[in-house]
């Protein structure tokens, strides 16, 4: 039997975010992030007769209040998702990470991953922990998303190819 699961390119990048463990694989998660991140009336904006500087700090503006509003929840976060994890490598189909939490193979995670910490980009996705590797760093875990919205899948391979584009970019130039 085949996988019909699309493939993803990983990459070896840094990614920061918080799970909590899933009472079981038919648990709801408890996040949903929206399809855009971006401030509201943002179109309105860019559309507007208003000069591009004045629309560039506007948009920046609302970049760092919604910031602001994305801390003042943290503590909120920290009660749903108390668990940290260290990811070391991610793609549209999964995320390698290290934790301080112990976890068994077949445990259901919803996991936050900050993709980017200013302007605030985040990505919210359910998986399944398919593997566990123990390194000098610690224990590894393999995460496969077993749900993930489009918009959120979006945001993970759009990071994977800016992450690779970086990469490129300083080998190229070293």
């Amino acid at each position: 039997m085949s996988d019909s699961r699309p493939q993803f390119t990983a990459v070896d990048a840094r990614v920061r975010g918080k799970f909590r463990i899933m009472p079981s694989a038919d648990d709801l998660p408890m996040i949903s992030l929206g399809s855009e991140q971006r401030p509201g009336g943002y179109d309105d904006l860019v559309n507007s007769k208003l000069p591009e500087a004045v629309v560039s700090f506007l948009i920046n503006m609302a970049n760092q209040l919604d910031y602001i509003a994305a801390l003042l929840e943290e503590k909120k976060l920290d009660e749903e998702f108390p668990h940290i994890l260290d990811g070391c490598s991610i793609s549209g189909s999964g995320i390698d990470f290290y934790t301080d939490h112990h976890l068994e193979i077949g445990a259901y995670l919803e996991t936050l991953l900050t993709l980017n910490a200013l302007p605030l980009k985040m990505a919210g996705a359910v998986g399944k922990v398919v593997k566990k590797e123990q390194t000098p760093q610690g224990d590894k875990y393999s995460l496969q998303f077993t749900r993930i919205s489009e918009p959120n899948l979006d945001a993970i391979v759009h990071f994977v190819f800016q992450e690779q584009r970086k990469s490129i970019r300083e080998h190229h130039w070293t």
